[in-house]
């Protein structure tokens, strides 16, 4: 196995993991413009071996910020492929991240409407 393909299924192995069991450590970042708003994911720090800290967010596909700056983005194959048992369970657990936050949001802001009526 390459090198490249030893890291990227390093990255993808580690954003699968940190969707799974901190899902709801992510966060949910709603930012908006002249052109419309956009929403971007991202997870909590982790502390790599290096003393430094690896974040996990899902800008393009899935993507690994090191101390701060964006240093890995999947591919879009890797992301993609549709024969990969890897890719599909990255997919399904980013699916289920996001479909988790959209639940608690919208939750959170019935629970402040019916409070505010009372």
């Amino acid at each position: 196995m390459s090198k490249l393909k030893e890291v990227n299924r390093l990255y993808i192995d580690r954003i699968t993991q940190s969707l799974i069991e901190d899902k709801e450590k992510w966060v949910r970042e709603v930012m908006c413009g002249m052109d419309g708003c956009f929403v971007d994911y991202y997870s909590p720090k982790y502390t790599n071996t290096n003393g430094g800290t690896v974040m996990f967010s899902d800008k393009g596909f899935a993507g690994a910020h090191i101390d701060g700056m964006l240093a890995w983005e999947i591919g879009f194959w890797d992301y993609n492929n549709p024969f990969s048992e890897r890719s599909s369970k990255l997919r399904k657990a980013m699916q289920e991240m996001v479909k988790y936050h959209i639940i608690k949001d919208g939750e959170e802001r019935l629970s402040k409407l019916k409070k505010s009526i009372e």
